[in-house]
């Protein structure tokens, strides 16, 4: 119904300024008997009204008491519901929960794969830390990201099992929802594959980088030890391109101890990802290794005097026991990288690992070969070298 209010332009005496309502081209409207509440008099035709205090019941602007009384629960229980928020803020605001490190499991377990203690320490840690949220890109049980207490977002009647991110064989798309898990904030996503499977998502790792994200890569079955399945799935070149890869954390763990250490780097980075590159195969757990060397980024593991022989990961072992034949042999000075420059092959990692070179014997005869080698050639020449 349209309405026209018209301003009257003369006060009366007693009374404020008077409306004209009109509802119509022909002046039907409606007036209340001056003096008279407006809820108690009207008449159906166009008339002038003069309003003032005691033409109305109440006041102008009043709200009972009742009214009060009702609305203030509602402001108790807001008041309630605001301080559970900032309390949950808070937590989630926090760097970590206290002493959450102290749940990390120390190497006291016989020999096992690097997966076998990386699920060792999913166990411990991620009822401490349920903003964990994590799966594979399809190979759980190689990878061994399914820990006991875990739980899917499935309907149970679904029957598609009891631990969290399903992501299918889809390493880019599992990529990119760690992104934005890890973009929206309170969630620290994990995700699982083969780490030359990780090729498939590397446009989203590079995401990862340049958003300065956290979220955690477990790649697994890292090197020639993958064995049977030959070179088509022996990561050779994969390593050097993460680790030239700006923003992104390349951890390699020797044994269990350093699994926990890497966790530890790979949780506090809140603004850097992570890649943890872990063996197929059984890695023994070497003597003086820790989680507190490994968040230092590095330390001597075994003084062997005047020789260095350098590996990383589960290659590590390797070092160690080179060491003991150079120890042996009374050698002065010796500093060796061993590594692989060719694809891998397919068969037992054991008979790969010899075939490549990357024995302890093979690692103390390059060290011996050196020291003759700089006895007669001091200076370091990209022409003379001490071995091809």
């Amino acid at each position: 119904m349209d309405m026209q209010y018209i301003l009257l332009h003369k006060n009366f005496q007693s009374h404020t300024q008077g409306i004209e309502v009109s509802t119509g081209p022909l002046g039907q409207g409606f007036f209340n008997a001056v003096g008279l509440a407006m809820a108690q008099a009207y008449d159906w035709h166009t008339q002038y009204l003069p309003n003032g205090d005691d033409d109305l019941d109440e006041k102008f602007f009043h709200v009972p008491d009742e009214v009060y009384e009702y609305g203030k629960r509602f402001c108790e229980r807001g008041a309630k519901a605001e301080a559970e928020w900032n309390q949950l803020l808070e937590k989630f605001s926090s760097k970590l929960p206290a002493n959450w490190e102290s749940h990390l499991p120390t190497s006291l377990y016989p020999i096992r794969s690097c997966p076998c203690y990386q699920k060792i320490v999913l166990n411990k840690i991620c009822d401490v830390l349920p903003e964990l949220i994590g799966g594979s890109a399809d190979p759980t049980g190689s990878n061994l990201t399914r820990w006991k207490t875990a739980t899917e977002f499935q309907a149970d009647s679904t029957g598609l099992g009891t631990y969290s991110g399903r992501y299918g064989v889809r390493e880019h798309a599992m990529s990119a929802a760690m992104n934005g898990l890890a973009a929206y904030g309170g969630i620290i996503p994990f995700g699982g594959s083969f780490l030359n499977f990780i090729s498939y998502g590397l446009g989203a790792v590079r995401l990862s980088a340049l958003s300065s994200l956290r979220v955690i890569y477990i790649m697994t079955h890292d090197s020639i030890g993958l064995g049977e399945d030959g070179p088509t799935n022996q990561p050779i070149e994969t390593a050097a391109g993460l680790r030239a890869l700006p923003n992104l954390l390349f951890l390699r763990p020797a044994d269990g101890n350093e699994v926990s250490g890497t966790y530890v780097i790979a949780i506090k980075n809140l603004e850097r990802h992570s890649v943890l590159a872990l063996s197929r195969h059984n890695v023994p757990n070497l003597e003086g290794s820790s989680i507190e060397g490994t968040v230092r980024g590095g330390y001597i593991l075994k003084d062997c005097h005047d020789a260095q022989i350098i590996l990383t990961g589960t290659e590590v072992s390797i070092a160690v026991d080179a060491a003991n034949l150079l120890e042996k042999r009374a050698l002065k000075y010796a500093h060796a990288n061993l590594g692989m420059e060719s694809f891998g092959s397919s068969g037992p990692y054991k008979e790969l690992y010899k075939k490549y070179g990357l024995t302890p014997e093979n690692a103390a005869d390059k060290a011996k070969q050196m020291i003759e080698f700089y006895k007669v050639h001091p200076v370091h020449s990209l022409i003379n070298k001490p071995f091809k």
